[in-house]
């Protein structure tokens, strides 16, 4: 799923207006700087040779080198959604747990409020092949409490509220994602 991360914008880059909404949603979080190392860690890996013996790349291909920019350009177009609802619900994980004074006590008693089990969102973990699926599986499942608290204008997160065509990309991922 790494073509649904949110790239940083290179020198001398164009962009639209769109990607740079993403950037800004996706900001600099601690969360990024936490996935950075890791992502450099693992290139680090990749460039020493160190790969484990169970990464079997071989064979592997880039299919995104293979594109012409035109094809590419539309890939990137059509992918758009996606990244930014990635990037909402990494979010929002990231700042629910992170915030054990505001966000979090306010999740718990959302949740008790409406007779769901107290639980967190699961962390979208680059180095879990599967942690996007159960980040995505628990929102699904935790929809009602997802869209009053990201609604609820006293937690200040109303910029990662999912939209209703998001919630059919969430529904489409996860049919995806499930192995």
């Amino acid at each position: 799923i790494k073509q649904f991360d949110v790239q940083k914008k290179a020198t001398g880059e164009v962009s639209d207006e769109e990607d740079e909404d993403i950037r800004e949603l996706a900001g600099d979080s601690a969360y990024d700087s936490e996935e950075r190392q890791t992502r450099e860690g693992l290139l680090e890996e990749s460039l020493t040779g160190e790969v484990g013996a169970d990464d079997d790349v071989t064979g592997w291909i880039d299919e995104m080198v293979a594109l012409s920019a035109v094809d590419r350009a539309v890939l990137q177009e059509s992918i758009r959604p996606v990244k930014k609802l990635l990037v909402k619900v990494r979010k929002l994980a990231f700042k629910t747990i992170n915030s054990t004074t505001l966000l979090l006590p306010a999740w718990q008693t959302l949740l008790e409020e409406l007779d769901m089990d107290s639980r967190i969102i699961p962390r979208d973990v680059t180095t879990r092949w599967n942690s996007t699926y159960d980040m995505l599986i628990f929102i699904l499942e935790y929809r009602k409490a997802v869209d009053k608290f990201t609604s609820d204008r006293k937690n200040d997160i109303r910029e990662l509220e999912i939209s209703e065509e998001e919630w059919k990309i969430v529904e489409q991922l996860t049919d995806v994602l499930m192995v």
